[in-house]
């Protein structure tokens, strides 16, 4: 199973309390919100999809207590050296493995920047 965050707002714009974020998994295709009520757990479950196109995709490797600092290398260094923009969509990270079987150190995460 491929467990992602999704982030909707830039922690550098959006105080801390009010930043939106969402927790789920990639699925490979298309999929009903119906689902949710299906199995029984009401509201909880949602769907969100997250755009095609060109992404610059940063892995990092350690504690997820880090990853502040590789998304500020990403955008403040990265992606102004790069001559790109950024695209007015989410920021996705996808957590290659798992924290329960994994030592903090060890973490990877891969964050999906998407491009303009």
């Amino acid at each position: 199973m491929r467990m992602i965050g999704v982030y909707f707002d830039d922690p550098g714009v959006v105080e801390e309390k009010a930043l939106r974020s969402k927790a789920g998994v990639l699925l490979p295709g298309p999929v009903m919100a119906e689902v949710a009520s299906a199995v029984g757990i009401g509201g909880a479950v949602s769907v969100t999809r997250i755009r095609g196109g060109e992404y610059a995709v940063l892995r990092h490797v350690g504690q997820y207590s880090d990853m502040r600092t590789a998304h500020e290398w990403l955008y403040g260094t990265w992606l102004v050296q790069s001559g790109r923009e950024a695209a007015d969509a989410p920021v996705f990270e996808e957590y290659l493995n798992s924290p329960k079987e994994t030592a903090p150190g060890e973490l990877v995460t891969e964050i999906g920047l998407p491009l303009g």
